[in-house]
């Protein structure tokens, strides 16, 4: 390693994962770290991201963030090369129980706000971050994979298929939630199955969203309407709908004409006729959380570290909260002088009892709303409702999933 000029040693970062968290992670610690104290490199077995078209149909992958997870991106200077027809903010949002009568409504006028997050597409996203790591110059190896990685007397070694060996003095897994890295330094990691697979697609509406997201709960589990950029003048909505794993086996048999009426159905037809406009996709959904996520010279982060339900779109909030406390964990490392090979312990106070209370969060409404008990019904209508109308603890919750 070379010196800088304060005689201090430059320290390496290895990001592995090249998705929107470990691409987001990378251009936040090269940019908010100095250059002279630290070398990132970043490691994808894929393809580098690519631009959409200016006309190419939404990503069926999209990311809700919250105003923390938005100041994050415009601290990385990634927020800026997002395409604005590829983001859309959502200024309302209606959640109601199909089931019965409870109903809640949250507003960002309401609350004195521009809105109350946005919608993006993780195509669009993963694409800005990877031109802002080439405009700061991070090193990114991509269609490069990981053969192995293992801990020995010099740290953690990587190596790579093209028989690269990489040395860092801190190894970032954000390898997501199926990570080898993981699984190669032999990291516990406790599972819990939904028993529920979501489904993902994008729709067509023959009415406006309103800049509205919609969610209706069913005893087979949420469906949710996302807002998305209009495109040449036609409404689009993402579509997140997680059904117990038979009904969803049902939803994914039913042909397009089918499974369009049956959306909007259970959507109530809050934006008119809906019509599929791209694929649909479905993957089995559990909760995991690894017992460890720091150890000598590696750090676990995201989906590598956490998984959670979807039903209130917090994952990668959860995983890009990890990277700015990661990289405020290392800044008073570096100031320090403490090498990165020492774990970073208070990152891993600081986050896991935040995500681990957020999964068992997810988990608890996921089981509440899907329980057909009579009285338990009643609870949560009754609840939604009283929510509802009182003001500040709408205004608490709104602050709460912001992220503030």
């Amino acid at each position: 390693m070379s010196a800088t000029i304060n005689n201090m040693p430059r320290q390496s970062v290895v990001v592995v994962g090249g998705g929107i968290i470990g691409a987001v992670t990378a251009a936040h610690l090269a940019l908010s770290l100095s250059s002279d104290q630290l070398a990132v490199t970043l490691v994808d077995g894929g393809p580098a991201p690519q631009p959409l078209t200016e006309d190419a149909p939404a990503d069926v992958r999209v990311v809700a963030l919250t105003a923390a997870s938005v100041s994050l991106l415009k601290q990385a200077n990634i927020w800026d090369r997002i395409p604005a027809q590829r983001r859309q903010k959502y200024q309302q949002m209606r959640v109601w129980d199909r089931e019965g009568t409870g109903n809640i409504h949250f507003s960002a006028a309401e609350a004195s706000l521009d809105e109350l997050g946005w919608i993006v597409e993780n195509a669009a996203l993963n694409y800005a971050a990877t031109q802002q790591l080439a405009e700061i110059g991070v090193r990114c190896l991509w269609n490069t994979s990981v053969e192995r990685c293992f801990e020995d007397d010099q740290g953690v070694t990587v190596q790579l298929a093209d028989g690269q060996q990489l040395h860092p003095d801190l190894l970032v897994a954000a390898d997501g939630a199926n990570s080898r890295i993981r699984d190669q330094l032999d990291i516990p990691v406790a599972r819990a199955s939904y028993e529920q697979q979501a489904i993902v697609a994008t729709v067509e509406s023959a009415e406006s969203h309103s800049n509205t997201a919609y969610q209706s709960f069913l005893s087979s589990g949420p469906a949710a309407l996302l807002p998305l950029p209009i495109q040449h003048g036609k409404h689009f909505e993402s579509v997140v709908w997680s059904a117990d794993n038979v009904e969803a086996e049902r939803l994914m048999s039913l042909t397009e004409t089918q499974f369009s009426a049956e959306l909007g159905r259970v959507m109530e037809n809050v934006c008119g006729k809906l019509t599929l406009a791209s694929k649909r996709y479905s993957f089995p959904l559990q909760r995991t959380h690894a017992r460890n996520y720091v150890g000598t010279g590696w750090v676990l982060l995201g989906d590598a570290a956490h998984t959670i339900h979807p039903l209130a779109g917090q994952g990668a909030n959860l995983g890009f909260s990890d990277a700015l406390v990661l990289a405020e964990e290392l800044s008073k490392m570096l100031a320090r002088g403490v090498p990165l090979s020492v774990p970073v312990k208070r990152y891993e106070r600081r986050r896991k009892g935040d995500n681990q209370l957020t999964a068992l969060s997810m988990s608890g409404f996921n089981w509440l709303f899907g329980n057909d008990n009579p009285t338990l019904r009643l609870a949560r209508n009754w609840g939604l409702n009283r929510v509802d109308k009182q003001g500040l603890l709408k205004q608490w919750l709104l602050t709460q999933a912001q992220g503030r």
